[in-house]
């Protein structure tokens, strides 16, 4: 070896020759993977394990090329350069050297192919392909090919538009925005977007807006990338609306004469074409649910308004963004302005759909919800999100079939919407099914633009579920999802804390809490949070005291906060031992009637509410609340559902508040056993002092 080097002896033991074809065969084998395995319902993270598999196997082939050489005779030693004539058989030593570089090998293959397995296995029940209709059409985002970026908005919401135009025509099935504009700037072609979505047809085209002139390019294609047809269109700005409904037009004209007989609906209004601008702005927002949209939302309808305060859908836009206003300190304020901006609305359109949804999420009464939901859909099916709330409304009026069955229509008009898959995931959850759940909302991660639910969702699986690392970890990927500069995604750091309090990590989360009382605006969900941190150490007086401060220093009136916000300040009250003024905030916040339809937040704050009436000697109210407590948990058992381990824990809660003991010792095991590790909340709950 001396005398060739150490690089020629590679060369002649043929190491090199064999790295190189380790390496083609490696990369061959990565890309038929990465074609059959979708076909296969294999995820992609396997081909990360073949990668692995890849590189672990190198250098075992780089040592057997050292050593030995195949042959047509087989496989030979390969003789020492230093050593005439060297015998190539192999040798005792040999077969013990070849047996270590198979069983490693054997290790690499079986646990590769065992991650592989358990990746497939883990991704739940796989979702059958639709059946394509004959009139099944998507619309897929038109692009920007304007030199300014901003006009994007603008082109979704020439997109978005002609969706709904097309909606009109009641024997064409439409997908919904959300899961159509999932593959913008996807780069996937038409037949892998046409399967995804379970349609036939695709419309798709480009928009280039420059001054006051507009060209708008459509094309119709089927599933295999054939153009049915296209048009390009050069207007004025003010024509866009025209445009729209040329396009609808022509989209049904080349599919079916039937189609284009099913045509319902009016002359849609015409705004003011910057006022237009504004509120497809401000629907943006909404859509895409970042911690600060709602005050972005609301700006850009307001300039709609300002522009045009007869444009009924800008006025319903600014109701629902204060609706979903996270603003905990001026609940009522804003729910007033929505009530009046919906009023608006329905004034200047009684048909607008939007306007009827609004109304809808508004209303507190679900009998009055549904009515404004129904309506809502009636005038427009493709208004996925009035179909989300009145799935909900049927929930809390035990409509549980109609609950699933709107559920289900909405998913077959918008496949991939996250507050579908979200809800499904919690359906999950709810019935025990913790990784076909989480599955759910990894795979929501996974989309181009992942709403703010995949993270938040996921984040309280974990909670309910005391996966209290992972819950540590999707804290921390919920706020770098939404760490951009100009952002607020300091609101989310309470968020870590809390989960860093979950497993009595309080200095860190302590750091979390100070930064998030640093940032610039503050609200009282960190307050609550802060407070939170200290019941789970048994602060109980300082819990209430961090409540009390956070209420002076707003100057807020408790009457006029969110009612989530009056509950956590009622019980922290009473977990401190001030049961009256607890009481007195708690009780008129909570609807105790005979059939509850709660979540397990709300069972815990009636709980509460019931132990300081049991402590201020109110027996007989204390009895009424057990009594709906127990009716409730016996309706969920029969369910099948509250099978997660929180839920466990709220049931054991309820026969300690029963003084059913035994009870509630064996179904607090159970929790344990399905997973609970609420250790510090437990432990400080004096709820619990009874059975110590």
């Amino acid at each position: 070896m001396a005398k060739t080097g150490f690089f020629g002896e590679l060369r002649r033991r043929g190491v090199f020759r064999v790295a190189a074809v380790y390496i083609i065969a490696a990369w061959l084998v990565i890309q038929v993977a990465d074609v059959f395995f979708p076909a296969w319902n294999v995820p992609e993270v396997a081909l990360r394990y073949l990668l692995t598999a890849a590189i672990l196997g190198f250098p075992i082939a780089l040592v057997f090329g050292w050593l030995y050489d195949i042959t047509p005779e087989g496989i030979q030693r390969t003789p020492d350069a230093n050593v005439a004539d060297e015998s190539s058989e192999l040798r005792r030593a040999d077969y013990v050297t070849l047996a270590i570089l198979g069983i490693a090998a054997l290790l690499i293959f079986y646990s590769i192919s065992g991650n592989i397995m358990d990746v497939t296995q883990d991704r739940g029940p796989v979702v059958a392909q639709s059946e394509k209709r004959a009139n099944s059409v998507a619309v897929i985002p038109f692009v920007n090919v304007s030199d300014d970026p901003s006009n994007d908005f603008f082109c979704d919401g020439i997109s978005e538009e002609i969706l709904h135009r097309l909606a009109e025509y009641r024997e064409m099935h439409v997908i919904a925005r959300n899961s159509s504009f999932a593959f913008k700037d996807t780069g996937l072609d038409a037949a892998s977007i046409s399967n995804k979505l379970g349609v036939r047809f695709l419309l798709q085209g480009s928009v280039r807006k420059a001054g006051g002139l507009l060209r708008i390019s459509a094309e119709l294609i089927d599933e295999n990338n054939f153009q049915i047809w296209n048009q390009t269109f050069d207007r004025e700005l003010t024509d866009v609306f025209s445009i729209q409904s040329e396009i609808a037009t022509a989209v049904a004209m080349s599919l079916a004469s039937e189609v284009l007989e099913s045509r319902v609906g009016g002359t849609a209004y015409e705004p003011d074409i910057d006022a237009y601008q504004y509120y497809l702005a401000g629907r943006e927002y909404l859509r895409t649910r970042t911690p600060d949209y709602q005050s972005k939302a609301i700006e850009q309808f307001e300039a709609a308004i300002e522009i045009d305060n007869a444009y009924a859908a800008a006025h319903a836009g600014l109701g629902m963004a204060h609706i979903l206003s996270f603003d905990p300190t001026h609940y009522a304020d804003r729910r007033d302005i929505a009530a009046a901006s919906i009023a608006r609305a329905l004034e200047l359109n009684p048909d607008s759909a939007m306007a009827h949804a609004a109304q809808g999420l508004l209303l507190s009464d679900p009998v009055a919800a549904e009515h404004s939901l129904r309506k809502a859909i009636q005038l427009d099916p493709n208004v996925v999100g009035a179909r989300v709330w009145l799935s909900n409304t049927l929930f809390h009026q035990q409509k549980y079939d109609e609950q699933l069955r709107e559920r289900e229509l909405a998913l077959a008009m918008d496949p991939l919407d996250p507050r579908l898959v979200s809800g499904v995931a919690e359906d999950y959850a709810d019935r025990g099914y913790f990784e076909k759940a989480e599955q759910q909302f990894l795979r929501m991660q996974e989309l181009p633009r992942p709403s703010q639910l995949a993270y938040s969702g996921l984040f309280f699986l974990y909670d309910n579920y005391s996966r209290h690392v992972e819950m540590i970890s999707a804290a921390k990927q919920w706020i770098l999802a939404f760490a951009q500069p100009g952002s607020e995604a300091y609101r989310l750091y309470p968020f870590l804390a809390y989960a860093y309090g979950r497993v009595g990590m309080f200095d860190e989360a302590d750091y979390w809490l100070t930064r998030a009382e640093g940032a610039p605006t503050v609200d009282l969900g960190t307050a609550t949070r802060r407070a939170y941190t200290l019941l789970l150490q048994g602060k109980y007086t300082e819990a209430a005291g961090v409540i009390d401060t956070a209420l002076g220093a707003e100057g807020v009136e408790l009457t006029r906060a969110s009612p989530f916000v009056r509950r956590v300040a009622g019980a922290v009250q009473i977990i401190s031992g001030r049961y009256e003024r607890g009481v007195a905030l708690l009780e008129p916040v909570l609807e105790i009637v005979d059939d509850l339809t709660v979540n397990n937040t709300d069972i815990d704050f009636i709980q509460i509410l019931e132990y300081a009436h049991r402590h201020l000697g109110n027996v007989s109210r204390a009895d009424e609340i057990q009594e709906a407590l127990d009716r409730f948990f016996e309706k969920r058992d029969a369910s099948g559902t509250g099978r997660d381990p929180a839920s466990l824990l709220s049931a054991a809660q309820n026969h300690v508040m029963a003084g059913r003991h035994e009870d509630a010792l064996a179904t607090l095991e159970l929790a344990v056993e399905s997973g609970l590790r609420r250790y510090y909340w437990v432990v400080h709950d004096k709820r619990w002092n009874v059975v110590r």
